[in-house]
């Protein structure tokens, strides 16, 4: 498991969702979809592939399956999971604490922000399959403009 002085393993889809939804903490995942009254409820059994590989890539092993699921095809996921959502080498990084632009609102565009908020205005509305749609496709739409935004950024550095 990592200790406190290293980086936190990163947010990945794990729960079921296409957009990141599992936090690792103390080693095991817990689903960032089950919070309520500022906790997590749901989780905490399955291993984290970063921190926790070993137990994670016993717990998916699986030989029997057509096609058998081999410790090295879990590695090759587990690298694929690295190349994905893993920041550290990312551009736009913050140095002193490794956290992308993107994710920190006091970096973000306007146009960035205003994507996020209209986020949690249909966050508040309720519990639907159509909101979550709509949280989907705004997290999409901000991901491409934070991309945009990172690629000009990165033009004006060089």
């Amino acid at each position: 498991m990592k200790t406190e002085e290293q980086n936190q393993c990163p947010e990945f889809p794990h729960f079921g969702a296409i957009y990141p939804d599992a936090r690792c903490i103390d080693g095991y995942l817990w689903d960032l979809d089950k919070f309520e009254d500022g906790k997590l409820y749901g989780g905490g059994e399955d291993p984290c592939p970063f921190c926790n590989t070993e137990e994670y890539i016993e717990n998916h092993l699986d030989k029997d399956s057509d096609p058998p699921v081999t410790r090295e095809r879990i590695l090759e996921y587990i690298q694929k999971l690295r190349d994905r959502y893993d920041t550290p080498n990312k551009p736009n990084m913050n140095a002193e604490n490794q956290v992308p632009r993107r994710i920190r609102l006091d970096l973000n565009t306007p146009a960035e922000l205003a994507i996020y908020n209209a986020m949690q205005e249909v966050e508040k509305v309720g519990a639907d399959v159509r909101l979550t749609d709509c949280v989907i496709m705004l997290s999409k739409a901000k991901d491409l403009l934070s991309d945009y935004v990172d690629e000009k950024l990165k033009g004006e550095e060089s």
